[in-house]
């Protein structure tokens, strides 16, 4: 008796343990591909993807100020070959080893960084001071991380 007791119990773990893995494998973000809208017109905010040439982080304003800080940390990893998306005066970003501290406060249309990375990433962005996921719009399908900090592989 004690025996089937013990089964059913590690079955049941079992089973939590791979609904655990399927949840969050349908709720892991896709950063392959540019976000869909992006552009001078889209909603204010972070546009983050990856592609063959590296990752891309992009803001945008609405054509109203607004302050984009935060960092970008390569968990286990480097990054490496950071540019500014296009040449403009003052630097608003700061790579020191494996992490990218940004701030900028802008009204234009759209800023940005590109950069590569080996290992996985953490994202801590804030718009105006406040995190906000729904501001953040990640690979083709523009999704929203759930809460922030969050990940990307």
């Amino acid at each position: 008796m004690r025996e089937f007791k013990l089964k059913g119990i590690v079955s049941l773990l079992l089973a939590i343990v791979t609904i655990g893995v399927t949840v969050t494998t349908a709720l892991a973000l896709d950063p392959r591909g540019r976000p869909k809208g992006m552009g001078p017109n889209a909603p204010s905010g972070y546009y983050i993807w990856q592609d063959e040439r590296g990752w891309h982080l992009r803001t945008t304003t609405g054509n109203e100020k607004h302050k984009f800080s935060g960092e970008i940390i390569s968990e286990g990893g480097s990054i490496s070959a950071v540019k500014q998306y296009r040449e403009e005066a003052g630097s608003w970003f700061k790579q020191q080893g494996n992490r990218i501290t940004i701030d900028l406060t802008t009204d234009k249309n759209i800023d940005g960084i590109d950069f590569q990375s080996t290992g996985g990433l953490t994202f801590k962005l804030s718009i105006d001071d406040l995190e906000e996921p729904s501001a953040i719009r990640i690979g083709a399908n523009g999704d929203n991380p759930s809460g922030i900090p969050f990940n990307l592989p």
